[in-house]
Formats: C-alpha cells, sequence, structure tokens
C-alpha cells in the first residue's frame, strides 16, 4: 500500500500573502477559506474553515514566490500541500498547531474584460437557461 501526505485544498485567499526572511529562505504565509457544506433537512447548509498553508522559497532555487507575490484576497486558489504539525511549549502546557506547507498552488484564471474572445466583447449573455444540462 503507498501512504502519501497529501492534502488538497480549493478556497479563496483570506488576504494579502505575508512573507518573512528565515536564514536563507523566504516563508510565505497566507489563510486559506475553505466552504464545507452539509446536507440539512430544509437543504443545504455551509460554514467556513481556514487552512493555514506556509510556503518555504530557496531564492537560489526559485519556485512558486513570484506567483504568490502577485495574489491578492479573495483569489480562488487550487493547493495541494502536505500536513505538519507543530507542539510548542507554553507555560500552560503544551499547545498542537496544524498548518500545511504548499507543495504546488494553482490560482484560478480571472476572466478577461474587453479582450477579443471574451463574452463581453462578443456581447454575448449567458444564462443558466442556457445550459445543456
Amino acid at each position: 500500500m503507498f501512504c502519501q501526505n497529501l492534502c488538497i485544498f480549493s478556497g479563496r485567499l483570506g488576504k494579502e500573502p505575508e512573507s518573512k526572511e528565515v536564514g536563507n529562505s523566504v516563508v510565505w504565509k497566507m489563510g486559506l477559506a475553505v466552504d464545507n457544506p452539509r446536507k440539512t433537512d430544509d437543504g443545504w447548509d455551509s460554514n467556513t474553515s481556514w487552512a493555514d498553508l506556509e510556503y518555504w522559497e530557496n531564492p537560489d532555487k526559485g519556485g512558486l514566490g513570484n506567483l504568490i507575490r502577485g495574489l491578492k484576497k479573495g483569489d480562488v486558489l487550487h493547493v495541494h500541500a502536505s500536513y505538519r504539525k507543530t507542539v510548542k511549549e507554553t507555560e500552560a502546557g503544551n499547545r498542537s498547531y496544524v498548518s500545511f506547507r504548499v507543495t504546488n498552488l494553482y490560482p484560478e484564471q480571472k476572466p478577461r474584460d474587453n479582450v477579443e474572445g471574451s463574452l463581453e466583447y462578443n456581447n454575448v449573455k449567458s444564462s443558466k437557461d442556457d445550459m445543456p444540462y
């Protein structure tokens, strides 16, 4: 049996990513709002969970830093990450923190405005009635 530490999330960025230099690396931290829909007797209900993401970038090797710099609050992201649990000692006792280390990041493409080929440019209006299913 093959076991792998892989978590996949799709959600919206809660705020602009923050960076901090740690030794020879840059650590990017960001929060991803993930929707958790569930069926109830009255239909569907939803609550939001937050995934704390971090990405470690080695400036000599490159990576996702340039992509992360361009992200804005509310951007839709699809993320592959690995689960990480950190235990920190405090005066009150040990505390556990869960975070997810980003391995791949796929921002959802934003619609193009007034560009030939886009729906707005061609004056095409779509509605749910036009959908084939």
